[in-house]
């Protein structure tokens, strides 16, 4: 039994992995501020056209394949070497939902988480996310959107929630 644990104690492949596992913190960190700035700069290209920066969503869809890379390595289910040392992720075009123009009058909508069925409401109510970029509300004129003057900030719970 101690054999064994002097033979892993002083094998070479495990203490290069945990400098590569080291690396790969520091390189994860540096990852997410990337992430920051795509995030900033795709939301400035829909708020101002309209529209998702194809190049952008490429890109972004590496990335997430690069985090999955580099977790997967960290947590011992991978052999892989991400980049720098493997090859960077090809993934390409992961969703073209956002590359249509977003209407005006759905601008304030939430988008759907994916794989999600419902979307939390101002009102604390949800409805089943229809498909699409956007979370849009009901058209039949029943929709359980909050109005301006609701009773959202009303001290009285029986005003803010009729549920309740």
């Amino acid at each position: 039994m101690e054999e064994v644990m002097k033979q892993r104690l002083t094998s070479r492949n495990l203490w290069r992995r945990a400098l590569f596992m080291l690396l790969f913190v520091l390189v994860y960190g540096i990852a997410e501020a990337v992430v920051a700035v795509v995030v900033v700069v795709q939301f400035f290209f829909v708020l101002i056209s309209g529209r998702a920066n194809e190049n952008l969503l490429v890109f972004g869809n590496n990335l997430s394949t690069y985090f999955r890379q580099i977790l997967q390595f960290q947590t011992f289910n991978s052999e892989f070497l991400p980049y720098p040392f493997g090859d960077w992720p090809d993934e390409g075009l992961g969703s073209d939902l956002w590359l249509e123009e977003v209407p005006a009058e759905h601008a304030e909508a939430v988008a759907p988480v994916a794989g999600s069925e419902t979307t939390a409401q101002g009102d604390g109510g949800s409805r089943v996310a229809e498909g699409g970029p956007i979370d849009r509300a009901p058209t039949d004129g029943g929709g359980s959107e909050p109005e301006e003057d609701s009773p959202a900030g009303s001290s009285d719970p029986e005003e803010r929630d009729p549920k309740a």
